[in-house]
Formats: structure tokens, sequence, C-alpha cells
């Protein structure tokens, strides 16, 4: 999921990256298939708001995406050390 918050009055709620196949830029065959939600106005924005806030402010989300990581990276390092020798 994605949060993107323009200014504290505009929220973008959804599964797609900022890349040219997410957005439509690309061929058809090689475009993906995203879905969101803008929204706007005070009263709609509070909850996203909220929730990006909550997560921020939680440690614990950033050592998870951080260990996930390195352990992509020593993955990584493997297959190019098989590849490509040291």
């Amino acid at each position: 999921m994605k949060i993107f918050i323009f200014d504290d009055e505009c929220v973008y709620i959804g599964s797609a990256n900022i890349t040219s196949a997410a957005i439509g830029k690309r061929s058809s065959g090689n475009r993906n298939h995203e879905a969101g939600m803008l929204v706007w106005g005070e009263s709609m924005i509070q909850a996203p708001l909220r929730h990006f806030e909550k997560a921020w402010d939680n440690i614990d989300i950033f050592k998870h995406t951080w260990k996930r990581f390195a352990k992509m990276a020593k993955e990584l390092e493997k297959v190019i050390i098989e590849r490509y020798g040291k």
C-alpha cells in the first residue's frame, strides 16, 4: 500500500508506485494494473494522515524493513559471486 500526502490537503491511497508503467505511460503490454483513491478535504484526509503518522512513529516497521532489505542484499551478493566470482 502507498500513501502520498500533498500539502496536508490531498491524499492518494493505493498500490501504484510512481513509475511510467504504474501510471499508464507505457504501451498496453507493459502497464501495471493498479488501484487507488485520491481524496481531499479536511474530514477525508484525517484518517490517512493518522495512519501515516502511526506508521512513521513505529520503529518496528523500519526495523522489519531494514532486516528484509539486508536479507535481500545478501541473497543478491550470493548470486553475483556465483555468476562472476569475487
